[in-house]
């Protein structure tokens, strides 16, 4: 094929092969370019809306922001560590703890 400069461009498809793909795909039964496309995720979050967290059924998943009131990474013995982060949501004044374990590098975010 010719574009409009004189170069020869080539028409050939490049695929993955299969040796390349990831595991977790063949895990979700994506083997082929085909399977892809065709492939829904089982939900979809809603990261455009706004909820209170306090109105919610336990267990319920959730997007909200806030304001970060306090942060602090703490260390224990054997080289295990949590980051805990108090957070309250706009809109209330009550606050939410979130905790990560095992991941220290949060403190410098």
């Amino acid at each position: 094929m010719k574009t409009g400069q004189g170069e020869l461009v080539s028409e050939k498809v490049v695929s993955t092969p299969k040796k390349k793909m990831p595991e977790a795909w063949a895990k979700l039964g994506i083997l082929r370019d085909e399977d892809l496309i065709h492939h829904f995720p089982r939900r979809y979050e809603d990261r455009a809306q706004w909820l209170d967290p306090f109105s919610l059924p336990d267990g319920a998943l959730l997007t909200t922001r806030g304001v970060v009131v306090s942060a602090k990474l703490n260390r224990w013995r054997g080289g295990r560590s949590s980051f805990e982060l108090q957070m309250q949501p706009l809109g209330t004044f009550e606050t939410l703890t979130l905790v990560w374990y095992n991941m220290p590098f949060l403190k410098i975010i």
